[in-house]
């Protein structure tokens, strides 16, 4: 616990960081790795499959957070963004 503002700063700038990232890269992302026939199958499948884990999401760490604590959350946050990372990575 940092008992300045610094911190929200710092995580703040990264959350921004992620966001812009994701917000560049992802339809790139599937325009690349799909077969140049299915890529507007691909996006609309993968958008609907996105959509409702992104309303739900933020309930369940909510949740979790009122229910454990905030590190639970933010563990459970590195480990899906690590394997993510390293499934990426990787295939």
């Amino acid at each position: 616990m940092r008992p300045d503002i610094t911190g929200v700063y710092v995580a703040f700038a990264f959350l921004g960081l992620a966001t812009a990232g994701m917000a560049i890269s992802y339809h790139n992302m599937i325009i690349e790795l799909a077969p140049a026939d299915k890529v507007d199958a691909y996006m609309g499948l993968i958008n609907g499959i996105r959509a409702p884990l992104l309303a739900v999401a933020p309930l369940v760490g909510g949740f979790l957070a009122d229910s454990f604590s905030h590190k639970i959350v933010f563990m459970i946050a590195l480990l899906v963004s690590l394997l993510s990372g390293a499934v990426l990575v990787l295939k």
